[in-house]
Formats: structure tokens, sequence, C-alpha cells
């Protein structure tokens, strides 16, 4: 049960190291679209700047679920787990587990 806290307590960590990721993610396609646009380009530049916006946004999106399921998944894991800690057994059915 140690091991289950240690990895519920990692899932709860700030959002520093998402944001820290999808910011360097994102220095190519802006830094390239910026000088797309300086060297008269105008409109590839605009095109890459809003194809990284939306890719970004899909990335955080599906990091921001999956940690979400994750969180949920370790819940229903820790609860089972109690239950299972808990249970009885019942002797005078021939040892069944109730």
């Amino acid at each position: 049960m140690k091991n289950s806290n240690k990895n519920k307590n990692l899932l709860y960590v700030s959002n520093k190291p998402i944001k820290a990721f999808l910011f360097l993610l994102s220095l190519p396609w802006f830094i390239l679209s910026v000088k797309l646009i300086i060297d008269n380009k105008a409109a590839s530049g605009i095109k890459l700047f809003v194809f990284g916006n939306v890719f970004l946004t899909v990335m955080f999106g599906v990091q921001f679920y999956f940690r979400k399921m994750l969180v949920l998944y370790q819940k229903n894991l820790d609860s089972s787990y109690n239950k299972y800690k808990k249970r009885k057994i019942i002797k005078d059915k021939g040892g069944s587990l109730k």
C-alpha cells in the first residue's frame, strides 16, 4: 500500500513540468513562423502558427484527460484493495469469501 500512496502522490504534481514541456515543444514552430512572416511569407507563417497552437491545445487536452484517468484508476484501485483487505471469511459455509 505504501507504493500505491507514493504513485498516487506523483499524479498530483504541479502543472509546471507539463507547461514547460509544451513551451519547449512550441519554440521551433513559433520561431519558424515568425521567421517566415519576416521573410514576406506571411501566409505560410500564419498557417504554421495556427497549426502549432492547435497541436499544442490538443496535446494539453490529451495530457489533462490522461492524468485525470490515471487518478480515477488509482482511486478505484485503492478502494478495491481496501475492500479486499476488509473481506470476511465465512467459516460455516466452507470457507468462502464474502
